[in-house]
């Protein structure tokens, strides 16, 4: 059973991620980073009700190198990108077309 009602994490989801890809982890805090990612990640794959909306902030949110940096980081990020192209609108190719600028 979730913690928090799905409403609240469509608003917490994008600002999470924003902070937590901010930066890299030091190297002691690895493990704790890695679980932060994957527990993310579950959320984005079960969490049946996220708005594109929600999506497209959370896009934006792991849009800068730090949130390339290992592998959890990397599956949260496909995770995103599979749920957003399952809801795909104009407004969500624009914004995977600028995400794929970074990998570029």
């Amino acid at each position: 059973n979730a913690l928090l009602p799905p409403n609240a994490v469509q608003v917490l989801l994008p600002v999470i991620l924003q902070h937590a890809c901010k930066s890299l982890p030091a190297a002691d805090d690895a493990m704790t980073d890695n679980r932060l990612f994957a527990s993310i990640c579950r959320v984005i794959v079960n969490l049946n009700s996220l708005s594109p909306e929600t999506l497209h902030s959370c896009l934006k949110a792991v849009s800068v190198k730090e949130a390339l940096s290992s592998q959890s980081r990397m599956e949260c990020v496909h995770a995103i990108l599979r749920m957003g192209n399952a809801n795909s609108t104009r407004e969500w190719k624009t914004a995977e077309a600028e995400f794929m600028k970074l990998l570029g």
